[in-house]
């Protein structure tokens, strides 16, 4: 049944514009709901730093620190990807299925790891997998919706990332201390759920590519230019580089990206920090792991509320503004949460303000990029941009951690300001075509 959802004749009968619209969105709501569950896998070590660090023989800091191997991870799987052009060639569906099913095996196997470089090395690998879920599901979900009306539903998807993200703290909210094996299988199943859900929901829609490999995606009548057959490694390699020469407005996405990723998961990674040192302050202290599910999941209002602009404002308008916003929340609010003046409503205010911002521009870029190549390099180019952006945030995040031991929130944060910086002038620059 899930395979006709957005189709618009299927044995014979018409399908009104109603039932189109309410299939469609519901197919939305199938990959917003699977992005969900697959990510939340990314920062389940950050949730459970104290019981990890027991269980492994480590410090919290350096537990904390193997979220950068699952951008590392990240970061070579998309460059992979991308270069040899296999989110463009292999079946969308199985390519997702297949990486969060074993995703969750890999979330399980770490009730089992007692070795700090044995929890590094599962991570990295997890990076590598989720290489095979997140653009993926970008490249599914440009595929249904018009150019005009991308940037909305592409917030919606790049919000499912902010939740899974936060969900690993939500679920440690509500669990006793110590309870690692149950948290960890609960992640699990939600990843190896995802896979599930994915692989019997289809493929592209009839703004994608048919090659022959997405069968029965694309709309009856749809003119499309690719030939069937697969693509060769040695051809996705140039496209890569053809899509960088020739799209002026693509590099500029790709550095506005990057200037944004500078930023993203090193806020996300010391979102608990800033919330404990804000607690040291106050005589009252806030739980931790909730409230940084709260902020962390805000990223979903701002996708919903960036998305929304979008369609009036233009997605390239609404990133340069968020990224504005966050800049200003780098340089203001750690300062402002470490002075103790604050109390904790404002405190949570303004921190959900810069979750907000944070992540409301990151939809728009991939529609951009998206909208700047042709249909059947929309898989290709999204992984390159991810790639190098989370290349950025590898750094980033490395950095950071690493100056944590030595320097304040505040002072870090003037550095992470970088990235926003230069992405908002990197984006509003007018470049030749």
């Amino acid at each position: 049944m899930l395979i006709a959802l957005g189709a618009s004749k299927r044995g014979g009968f018409v399908v009104s514009e109603n039932t189109k619209a309410s299939a469609l969105y519901l197919r939305l709501a199938i990959y917003v709901a699977a992005l969900f569950m697959a990510t939340s896998v990314w920062f389940a070590p950050n949730a459970i730093l104290g019981e990890l660090s027991t269980q492994v023989g480590s410090d919290a800091s350096s537990v904390r620190g193997v979220t950068a191997m699952v951008q590392l991870g990240f970061t070579i799987g998309t460059m992979f990807v991308a270069l040899s052009g296999l989110l463009d060639r292999l079946n969308s569906r199985v390519l997702f299925g297949g990486a969060a099913l074993i995703n969750s095996g890999l979330v399980a196997a770490i009730e089992m790891t007692s070795s700090l470089t044995v929890l590094r090395v599962n991570r990295f690998c997890a990076g590598v997998m989720l290489a095979c879920v997140y653009p993926v599901a970008i490249k599914i979900c440009a595929s249904w919706f018009p150019p005009k009306t991308r940037g909305r539903a592409l917030a919606l998807l790049v919000g499912a990332l902010a939740l899974g993200s936060a969900a690993p703290h939500g679920i440690r909210t509500w669990l006793e201390s110590g309870e690692i094996r149950l948290f960890l299988r609960m992640v699990s199943s939600a990843s190896g759920l995802a896979g599930v859900l994915v692989f019997f929901s289809g493929g592209l829609g009839p703004y994608g590519q048919n090659n022959g490999i997405e069968k029965g995606q694309a709309e009856e009548g749809l003119n499309v230019h690719s030939k069937p057959g697969l693509t060769s490694v040695g051809a996705a390699q140039r496209s890569s580089a053809q899509i960088l020469r020739s799209a002026a407005s693509y590099r500029q996405t790709i550095w506005g990206f990057c200037g944004h990723m500078w930023e993203l998961f090193t806020f996300w990674m010391f979102v608990p920090s800033l919330i404990v040192v804000h607690n040291a302050m106050s005589v009252e202290t806030i739980d931790p792991s909730f409230w940084a599910f709260v902020i962390i999941a805000s990223g979903f209002l701002g996708c919903l509320l960036g998305g929304a602009l979008s369609v009036r404002l233009g997605s390239k308008q609404v990133a340069a503004f968020a990224l504005m916003i966050s800049l200003l929340c780098c340089l203001v609010n750690p300062v402002l949460v470490a002075s103790g003046f604050l109390s904790h409503g404002v405190v949570v205010g303004i921190m959900i303000l810069w979750g907000m911002a944070v992540l409301a521009d990151s939809p728009q870029f991939s529609s951009l990029a998206s909208a700047s190549v042709r249909p059947s390099e929309v898989g290709t180019a999204v992984a390159l941009m991810t790639s190098l952006g989370y290349l950025t945030s590898t750094l980033s995040v490395s950095l950071m951690n690493r100056l944590a031991n030595d320097i304040s929130l505040p002072v870090i944060f003037i550095f992470v300001a970088l990235g926003p910086a230069l992405g908002t002038w990197f984006l509003m620059k007018d470049h030749k075509t």
